[in-house]
């Protein structure tokens, strides 16, 4: 049984919730959800809302033009979500890093004040299939 399949109904409800605000580029929205969840998680879990809380921030620094905030909330969000395994509740961590690392390109690399992400570069949260949450 994988980790999002052994979730108490409501958390994995609200996970997938923070999952889809995060898709509609809603990051904040998405974060406050997930800080619920963090605030009640301990060990990996703990770990791994607090790197989604990081991530999600980091896109909406850059949605409003502070390259400089995304940069260091994306770096701390790689940071808390390292020692945990590929993919975890369902999520594939590194390519969420990867994509995201995309999306924040134009203010991290080079180093901007200013920089916006392009439209289609925001990163979407796909759940693997064979751990759907239904």
């Amino acid at each position: 049984m994988s980790e999002i399949q052994k979730q108490p109904p409501e958390e994995r409800k609200r996970y997938v919730e923070g999952i889809a605000l995060f898709n509609q580029q809603r990051y904040f929205e998405a974060h406050e959800v997930w800080e619920d969840l963090w605030k009640r998680a301990d060990g990996n879990h703990k770990l791994f809302y607090q790197g989604l809380i990081q991530c999600a921030v980091s896109l909406e620094h850059m949605k409003r033009g502070n390259a400089s905030g995304a940069r260091s909330l994306f770096r701390r969000c790689q940071k808390r979500l390292a020692p945990l395994p590929p993919v975890y509740m369902g999520l594939d961590i590194w390519l969420l890093m990867e994509v995201t690392a995309k999306a924040l390109a134009p203010g991290i690399d080079p180093p901007g004040k200013n920089a916006a992400a392009k439209e289609p570069d925001w990163p979407t949260i796909y759940l693997r299939k064979d751990l759907h949450t239904s």
